[in-house]
């Protein structure tokens, strides 16, 4: 039932995880951001993100901010991107943790996972489950450190990609 709400080309789709609400802290741990933090990370990602709209690379979003997934389906779109997020059958649509379980799967199934936020194991484990790279772009400014690291040897492809993002 949950394959239903899974977009049928996500194989070669970008999978995009942005993860705000409680990853916005004050004060910054190895696994939360601040808001600058945050700021450095959005731009460093969509740049990376419009690269791919000017290469016609299809995208898949998920996000738990449904304000934000919103404006950034707009935003992409208006460049004339191809981008999707999960949207569940009917008779699910208002399962609780339904469109979570497809985001994951859909994450997961997808080409890489780009993950806008500095630490998230919703997008980490996506990428050990599916065997795809990983992308992310904290690049430590802070004394807070970032747990990531401890993951490396269980990702297929960790790309760190900080102050140089490329594709």
């Amino acid at each position: 039932q949950v394959v239903e709400g899974i977009p049928h080309d996500i194989g070669n789709r970008v999978g995009i995880h942005v993860r705000l609400t409680d990853k916005l802290v004050r004060d910054e741990s190895p696994f939360d951001m601040t808001t600058t933090t945050w700021q450095g990370i959005e731009q460093k990602g969509m740049d990376y993100i419009d690269r791919c709209v000017a290469n016609r690379e299809p995208l898949f979003l998920c996000s738990d901010d449904a304000s934000y997934k919103d404006k950034f389906l707009m935003r992409i779109r208006s460049k004339g991107g191809d981008i999707v997020a999960a949207s569940p059958p009917p008779p699910y649509r208002h399962l609780p943790g339904y469109e979570a379980l497809v985001d994951f799967f859909a994450l997961s199934r997808s080409s890489r996972i780009i993950q806008m936020t500095k630490y998230s194991t919703y997008s980490l484990a996506a990428a050990m489950v599916g065997g795809i790279p990983l992308i992310n772009f904290y690049a430590e400014k802070s004394d807070a450190g970032h747990r990531l690291d401890i993951w490396r040897s269980a990702l297929y492809d960790f790309k760190p990609i900080g102050s140089n993002p490329h594709i």
